[in-house]
């Protein structure tokens, strides 16, 4: 009888472990063509499920960073901040600094207890934020309103005259 129920107990926990894997196939499944769809929040989850060194958490994270996911900004730069390489802070600071321009209220408090503890950090967004153009000035950013000037081009006699 016990040999009945042990081989009823491996059987039901292959089946059960064939339903996960067959869930999590179909959810990923879902989440990749709400990703593909534009689902920044799908891709932000499908980026997750990879390592970070991965091409795909890159890709999916870069997906949901680009439609302006906070939180795919943050965990960006956490894993940037991570490499600690003078590059990567800088990808990381240009995170952080998108982040707090936001509205996101709550991944802005994340982000700013993130900075306290890490000071390199810190002082690259502080950089960033302060940061202005060298050597040009603020008039070239503007549009120029219309000039007046009297120019008259009659085509007459194959002369062209300039008033």
């Amino acid at each position: 009888m016990t040999k009945q129920l042990h081989k009823f107990a491996v059987a039901t926990r292959a089946y059960e472990d064939y339903q996960y894997k067959t869930d999590t196939v179909n959810l990923l499944r879902h989440l990749k063509v709400e990703a593909l769809a534009g689902s920044a929040v799908a891709a932000y989850r499908l980026a997750k499920i990879y390592p970070k060194n991965s091409e795909l958490f890159l890709n999916w994270m870069k997906k949901a960073i680009d439609q302006g996911l906070t939180n795919a900004m943050l965990d960006m730069a956490k894993s940037l901040a991570e490499k600690g390489s003078p590059t990567h802070l800088q990808q990381a600071a240009s995170y952080v600094v998108r982040i707090l321009h936001s509205n996101d209220s709550y991944i802005k408090a994340m982000t700013e207890d993130f900075l306290k503890d890490n000071q390199v950090l810190s002082n690259e967004v502080s950089r960033q934020i302060n940061k202005r153009p060298s050597g040009l000035s603020l008039a070239g950013f503007f549009a120029h309103g219309a000039r007046s000037t009297d120019v008259s081009l009659p085509l007459s006699d194959n002369k062209l005259q300039i008033n």
